[in-house]
């Protein structure tokens, strides 16, 4: 019969368990401490003395711009990078560190 395979598809399959994801050997300890609403003047973000990124550009360990936060959630205009619409892209630290084997957590209150 034209196009029938005579070898059964399992018997030409190879077992290929997926494979769990773990830190490199010697990977460090990482732990994130994210302070919130501390005076607005106390951020360097905000012209405050204390050298910090905003608190999206932390969580998305990327551009504050590029999570649409490019301002306060009461101050987002509705334009790309300041509407305050986190996008499905702008992934966040805990995703990332747990893709590479980390275990993470988050607690709040």
């Amino acid at each position: 019969m034209c196009g029938v395979e005579k070898t059964p598809r399992l018997e030409r399959s190879t077992r290929d368990y997926p494979q769990t994801v773990t830190p490199p050997a010697g990977a460090p300890n990482v732990e994130v401490i994210l302070l919130d609403d501390l005076g607005f003047g106390q951020p360097g973000t905000y012209g405050g003395p204390i050298p910090t990124p905003t608190r999206a550009a932390l969580l998305a360990v990327r551009n504050h711009y590029q999570s649409g936060f490019g301002t306060i959630s009461e101050l987002s205009t509705g334009y790309p990078g300041y509407n305050s619409v986190w996008p499905c892209s702008s992934g966040t630290i805990a995703q990332f560190m747990k893709d590479h084997g980390y275990s993470t957590a988050a607690f709040g209150q």
